[in-house]
């Protein structure tokens, strides 16, 4: 993986190397997501998971700063931003599901929206796993590899200590 970040921006641009690919970026303004590239269908692909994150971001701000403005509404867009964090969580299971052996999926498991994962824990456990023994399968020397493996046996360690602990503490 690599973030490009471009003079006069904060904006960050993502590239996922292939073995032996030339990448071509053409940044088209100033916007996160409003580049191409050439060469990589893996980046493309980044992309495509970037763009719709992004869009999850600027939706749930918009409605935050709607909050802020309206406070009689708070309860409905409550109810609407709820409903951009389930979209993207969709989105984010959807992907890993449907492209299983794919490096993008590591950017997937790691995705924040107001700092939170995504893909929550311990509801979201097993596109943690999934994750993990489908990129140690395809890639297992490469460090996201391994972490990610790493990562998972350490969440279902803990899952299973908070699980035991429950049983003991309802005996």
């Amino acid at each position: 993986f690599y973030q490009l970040r471009y003079t006069g921006s904060n904006n960050n641009i993502y590239l996922l190397a292939e073995k032996d690919s030339n990448q071509y970026v053409t940044i088209n303004s100033n916007a996160s997501t409003d580049y191409t590239v050439n060469g990589s269908i893996l980046s493309n692909e980044l992309k495509k998971v970037v763009t719709q994150l992004y869009n999850s971001r600027n939706a749930l701000n918009s409605i935050y700063n709607e909050m802020d403005n309206n406070p009689q509404a708070i309860d409905s867009l409550t109810r609407v931003a709820s409903q951009v964090i389930i979209s993207q969580m969709q989105f984010s299971r959807r992907y890993i599901i449907d492209n299983a052996g794919s490096p993008v999926t590591y950017f997937v498991l790691y995705q924040k929206l107001n700092n939170d994962y995504v893909l929550s824990l311990p509801t979201n456990l097993n596109y943690y796993r999934a994750v993990a023994t489908n990129l140690n399968k395809s890639y297992p020397n490469a460090k996201y590899s391994k972490f990610v493996v790493n990562h998972t046996t350490k969440l279902l360690e803990q899952n299973t200590n908070a699980q035991i602990n429950s049983l003991i503490a309802n005996y």
